[in-house]
C-alpha cells in the first residue's frame, strides 16, 4: 500500500510540476514579446508564427517559439496587460492600462512603485506576472494578467490530487477484499508444511525410541555400543518441534532467540 501511495504521489506531482512549468513558460513568452515591442503586443501575420523570435530581454532560447506557447493572431485580443514606466529617481513616467479593465491607473502605479523600491525585475504579484526591462534610464514594468492560468493550475491540482486520493481508496478496498483470496493458497501451503513437520517428528520418535531401547540393552549385555548420533537425531526432532511451537506464539520468529543447538542439524 505504501509503495502504491508513493508511485501515485510521484505521478501526480510530476504531472502538476510539468503543467506549471509549461504554463509559466507560456506566460514568459507573452511578457517577453510585449516587453521587446516597447510595451505593446506586436502586429503579426500568419507567417510570423513559423519563425523564431530574437528577444531583447533576458529570456531563455526556449521562449522564442511562438506556436509552442499558444501565441496566435488572436493573442493580441485575448491578452490582458498593462505597463508602467519609472524613471531612475523613482518617478512614475507613464501608465498604460488600455488593454485591461480590471485595474485603475493609480493601482497600477502602486504595483510598479512597490516592485521598483524592492528591486524586483521578474515574478508574480497578486494575479499578475511581471517583467521589468531597462532602457535609456527608464524601467518599464509589464504586468500580464494570469488569473485565468492560475485558476486553471489550481483546478488541475485539485482534480489530480482528488483523482489520486480516489485511486488510493480503490486500491485499498481491492487489497482489503481480494488479498485473502490471493494469499489463501500461500497460507494453506504454509499450514500443510507445519502439519507435515509435526507429523514427521511424531513418526520419527517411535523408531528412534525403539533404537534407543535396543541400544541400551546391547550396551548392558555387550558393553558400549558403536551406534553414534542418536543424541543429534533427538536434538533435530526437538528443534523441529521447538520451531513449530514458537511460530504458533509469534509468526515472525527471531532466529537469534533460538536455543544454541537449533542449527546443529548436521
Amino acid at each position: 500500500m505504501l509503495s502504491v501511495s508513493i508511485v501515485l504521489i510521484a505521478i501526480v506531482g510530476t504531472i502538476n510540476i510539468a503543467n506549471y512549468i509549461s504554463t509559466n513558460q507560456a506566460l514568459d513568452a507573452r511578457l517577453s514579446l510585449i516587453a521587446d515591442n516597447g510595451g505593446t503586443f506586436p502586429d503579426m501575420t500568419p507567417g510570423d508564427f513559423g519563425k523564431k523570435l530574437e528577444p531583447k530581454s533576458d529570456q531563455p532560447p526556449a521562449m522564442n517559439d511562438l506556436q509552442k506557447h499558444g501565441i496566435s493572431q488572436e493573442s493580441p485580443f485575448d491578452t490582458r496587460y498593462f505597463t508602467v514606466t519609472i524613471a531612475s529617481d523613482g518617478t512614475v513616467g507613464s501608465v498604460d492600462t488600455g488593454k485591461i479593465a480590471s485595474i485603475s491607473a493609480g493601482t497600477a502605479e502602486e504595483y510598479a512603485a512597490e516592485l521598483w523600491e524592492k528591486g524586483k525585475k521578474k515574478g508574480f504579484f497578486a494575479d499578475y506576472k511581471y517583467l521589468a526591462t531597462d532602457s535609456d534610464g527608464l524601467t518599464m514594468y509589464v504586468f500580464l494578467n494570469c488569473q485565468r492560468e492560475i485558476s486553471t493550475i489550481r483546478t488541475y491540482v485539485l482534480a489530480s490530487v482528488g483523482t489520486g486520493a480516489l485511486g488510493l481508496v480503490i486500491v485499498f478496498v481491492m487489497i482489503y477484499f481480494f488479498s485473502g483470496k490471493v494469499l489463501k493458497p500461500v497460507s494453506e501451503s504454509y499450514e500443510k508444511q507445519k502439519r507435515f513437520i509435526t507429523d514427521a517428528s511424531h513418526e520419527l520418535k517411535t523408531p528412534l525410541t525403539i533404537i534407543d531401547a535396543n541400544t541400551e540393552v546391547m550396551e548392558m549385555e555387550s558393553g558400549e555400543s558403536q551406534y553414534h548420533g542418536r543424541e543429534q537425531k533427538w536434538q533435530r526432532i526437538n528443534d523441529y518441534r521447538y520451531l513449530i511451537k514458537k511460530d504458533q506464539r509469534r509468526k515472525n520468529t527471531r532466529w537469534t532467540n533460538c536455543p544454541p543447538g537449533i542449527f546443529s542439524f548436521y
